[in-house]
């Protein structure tokens, strides 16, 4: 991993605390059980302890303590100088030695360089991501002298005292908008926000051509007659509402439905002839997922204009950008006309249906609403002119709120802003700002020198008659890493198919297809429009090292998936256990693939292979001799 200052591993600086209650038979030890959240760091529980406290750890003063599944959310907390307790054996138990100041390393290990680290290493490639000790000794902090790093905290204290303080004032704002917005809506259908004028058609007038509009579409069959009252349904309505004003069941201007769901096997992701765009809750806040299926009659249509809301976990969020089909979590409202549609939307974002939709399903794990409850909520109907002049209040007030909140979002940033400069001179002592190359830009640049050698690996097997699926692209990039030591930025983690790199699947591979280099026939990856271009620069990135990945290929040509996957695990391990300075021996070797996820359950990696394997990869110098067991 490339960083903008200088840095060193964390391994030689910390030691891990692994004394148990039993290590201390003859001894009075506190037996407090405490545990570690993101909040508090190390705290009191509150929750039964296991009656069997002998294989707790015991824990002093300034040592760390953290939960290996949880710390990726800042699950880890420092103890004060005289603590005394116990923690649970799943927890690990660390403290720094002489070079590093602990209050300086949880400051890191809790900002976004430290986290984002604590999320790489902690990647086991299972359902659940683990940072185990051998995997924190592997990050990477700055390298600072212990005075430095002190000298450091003293200049940055302060400031982080003040930006967190604007931080939760802006906070605190932003719900002061939240909570406005809500006054206004709270207000327009109470009928205190504009005017009434008594020379307009009241409501009840109104409702009359509403029904009649309701008859004919039960009698053309478009809605259901029938319809049943929601058993959380309230008996009166909550609040007095102008003289010209109705209270009505949603049921009698509205009529609703929920969409259907077809197979997944069906869903495309690029728009084909005779395919719909399918419509699903992650597309209010992005099109980045967007999905197609082929047109059928089973499906429920909207169209842009027309109201859909969320019927499940985010209820009642609102759009009337969407077309297409949508699914079962979706719930398209139609209005009886004439009531003004602008309004039914106004209505459905109010505490009178959103407010009382949500907290119906408080006791549920997952937020959702029943079409009935809806259609039986009370709300109030103004006359149609005043419903309009109610949307255009409205409309004006929530822009300022709008303005407000865009403010309230700038200070943010620039408080976001100073909070990053400070920490960006504590990490780098006093290196200028312009010697830091931004990240962003560094990545573009790095992902498209791995998509290039991805290039010329294809090239190469392709001319070999080389599978090129993703399995055999990663393993050959990983070999062409570490076994050959290429200029190859993308990291790998423990994966159950071995060496595994996301960066590799997501960003390079994504970055060569929409360069032209590369595109996907199948599940291959082919030559692109462009593919000449990425070998040019495959030449300027490997210069005459391009030569040794062409040899590499070739001398893998006779490896099928289990032989990669062997060999390539195996040069892992090898890596890894140098990173965590530990000795390189056939049962360490063994004993860490027995640990990795899925390896241990499969024939190929059972005791003998693996030492078949290395014996093989000793005589072909793929490593270097071995220390005694």
């Amino acid at each position: 991993m490339n960083f903008s200052f200088p840095t060193r591993k964390l391994c030689g600086s910390i030691k891990r605390i692994t004394d148990r209650v039993k290590d201390f038979p003859n001894e009075d030890v506190v037996l407090t059980v405490y545990g570690v959240n993101n909040e508090t760091g190390v705290s009191l529980t509150g929750k039964d302890a296991s009656n069997d406290l002998s294989n707790y750890i015991c824990v002093s003063g300034n040592q760390f303590v953290y939960n290996p599944y949880r710390v990726n959310i800042g699950s880890i907390g420092l103890t004060p100088k005289n603590f005394k307790g116990v923690v649970s054996p799943a927890y690990v138990v660390f403290e720094t030695k002489n070079d590093l100041d602990s209050e300086y390393l949880l400051f890191y290990l809790k900002s976004a360089t430290g986290n984002n680290l604590i999320r790489w290493y902690g990647n086991r490639g299972g359902v659940r991501s683990a940072l185990r000790y051998n995997d924190l000794c592997k990050l990477d902090i700055p390298n600072l002298t212990i005075e430095e790093q002190k000298k450091s905290l003293i200049r940055f204290n302060p400031a982080q005292k003040d930006i967190k303080k604007l931080s939760r004032e802006l906070e605190a704002q932003n719900g002061n908008i939240a909570k406005l917005r809500q006054a206004i809506l709270q207000l327009a259908v109470q009928g205190k926000l504009v005017p009434q004028n008594p020379n307009e058609e009241p409501a009840s007038e109104l409702l009359k051509k509403i029904k009649a509009e309701k008859e004919k579409l039960v009698a053309n069959k478009t809605i259901k007659s029938k319809w049943k009252m929601h058993r959380k349904a309230k008996d009166k309505p909550p609040f007095d509402i102008p003289s010209t004003w109705e209270w009505v069941r949603f049921k009698d201007v509205i009529w609703c439905f929920r969409g259907h769901n077809p197979t997944k096997s069906e869903f495309v992701k690029s728009l084909r002839k005779g395919y719909i765009r399918f419509i699903q809750i992650t597309d209010f806040k992005t099109d980045d997922k967007a999905v197609y299926v082929p047109g059928s009659k089973k499906l429920k249509m909207v169209y842009k204009g027309e109201i859909i809301m969320a019927a499940y976990r985010h209820i009642g969020k609102v759009s009337r950008q969407m077309e297409g089909a949508f699914n079962v979590a979706l719930c398209k409202v139609n209005e009886i006309k004439p009531i003004d549609r602008d309004f039914v939307e106004l209505l459905i974002k109010t505490d009178l249906v959103k407010g009382e939709l949500l907290r119906a399903s408080e006791r549920g794990h997952i937020p959702s609403m029943h079409s009935d409850h809806l259609l039986s909520l009370f709300v109030p109907i103004p006359p149609l002119a005043e419903q309009k002049r109610i949307v255009k209040k409205v409309d004006e007030l929530m822009a300022l709120c709008d303005q407000l909140e865009e403010e309230n979002k700038q200070a943010r940033q620039d408080s976001e802003k100073l909070m990053a400069s400070a920490v960006h001179h504590l990490l780098h002592r006093t290196l200028p700002e312009e010697q830091a190359i931004t990240d962003k830009k560094q990545s573009r640049t790095l992902y498209k020198d791995d998509a290039a050698v991805i290039c010329l690996l294809l090239a190469e097997m392709e001319k070999l008659q080389r599978p090129t699926t993703e399995f055999f692209i990663q393993k050959h990039i990983f070999a062409a890493k570490h076994h050959l030591n290429l200029p190859i930025n993308s990291l790998f983690v423990r994966k159950v198919a071995g060496p595994w790199s996301h960066e590799l699947k997501q960003k390079v591979i994504f970055a060569a297809v929409k360069m032209n280099w590369l595109r996907w026939e199948k599940s291959r990856l082919v030559a692109g429009s462009a593919f000449e271009k990425a070998l040019t620069h495959a030449a300027k990135v490997l210069g005459d090292r391009a030569a040794q990945l062409i040899q590499l290929v070739e001398g893998l040509k006779a490896f099928g998936n289990n032989g990669l996957e062997r060999w390539t695990t195996v040069l892992k391990v090898v890596e890894d256990l140098k990173e965590t300075q530990q000795p390189i021996t056939r049962s360490n070797i063994q004993r860490e693939i027995n640990t990795w996820p899925g390896k241990s359950l499969k024939k190929i990696f059972a005791e003998e292979s693996v030492d078949y394997t290395i014996t093989m990869m000793l005589k072909h110098n793929w490593l270097s001799p071995l220390g005694k067991p």
